[in-house]
């Protein structure tokens, strides 16, 4: 959570509002919603509002306990997904899981676009979506493991791990300057559904998921197929 114009926290990045509200004096100020004024002046009455994330548009911005279940219902997403990822991945297979998980996370995003009234809703399909997040990451780096030749398995978990630090500034951007959550949103699912055919189509199970499950011809066709493309066919 990150803590802008006072100690308001919030799970999603954005500008908070501005507020106007009275002091016991009589004074009236304006400011920058903070937990201070939320506790002590609940009467406060919005008149710049920011639309770049789920606590403005839910009119959240002082219920700490909902603000809170964002974050958390995304770790619980992850927490499940990382205890059952090897009983997907050892039924399905490493291809299959990704491409399944990456198509679903991408209806997800969809979903969001949905009109709820409140955010309640979205509680549960963050957690399904850091599920599958988690299922496509996993699965990833697994493909990489065994299919990719060892120099090339450090190269290829840095680009992995490098997405999250590329793609955090790119929202911070898309969200400053575009003014709306949902936007990123539909991005996001675009590239999932392009990221889905091209890992549907370019891309090959592991061979030791093969030999794992007792599929010889798969296993041998595998191992063919890696011989070509590291030009080792003969």
């Amino acid at each position: 959570a990150l803590t802008l114009y006072g100690d308001l926290d919030l799970s999603y990045l954005e500008e908070m509002p501005k507020v106007e509200y009275t002091l016991k004096n009589g004074t009236i100020v304006k400011d920058r919603l903070t937990n201070d004024i939320c506790s002590n002046y609940p009467n406060y009455k919005i008149i710049k509002a920011s639309g770049y994330s789920w606590v403005s548009d839910f009119d959240i911005q002082c219920n700490k306990f909902k603000i809170s279940l964002i974050g958390t219902s995304g770790f619980l997403g992850i927490l499940i997904s990382g205890i059952v990822f090897k009983f997907i991945s050892d039924s399905l297979g490493r291809k299959k899981t990704l491409y399944i998980f990456v198509f679903i996370f991408g209806v997800l995003l969809l979903i969001f676009l949905i009109p709820f009234k409140s955010i309640d809703y979205f509680y549960p399909i963050l957690l399904l979506i850091q599920f599958c997040n988690c299922q496509t990451v996993l699965s990833s780096y697994l493909l990489s493991l065994e299919n990719l030749k060892q120099s090339y398995r450090s190269v290829c978990g840095a680009i992995i791990n490098s997405a999250y630090s590329v793609c955090g500034i790119v929202f911070i951007l898309m969200y400053k300057y575009l003014d709306s959550w949902k936007i990123p949103f539909i991005i996001s699912a675009c590239l999932c559904f392009l990221t889905c055919a091209l890992f549907f189509f370019f891309t090959y199970e592991s061979a030791r998921y093969y030999i794992m499950k007792n599929r010889i011809s798969l296993f041998l066709e595998n191992l063919r197929i890696i011989s070509v493309i590291n030009g080792r066919e003969k």
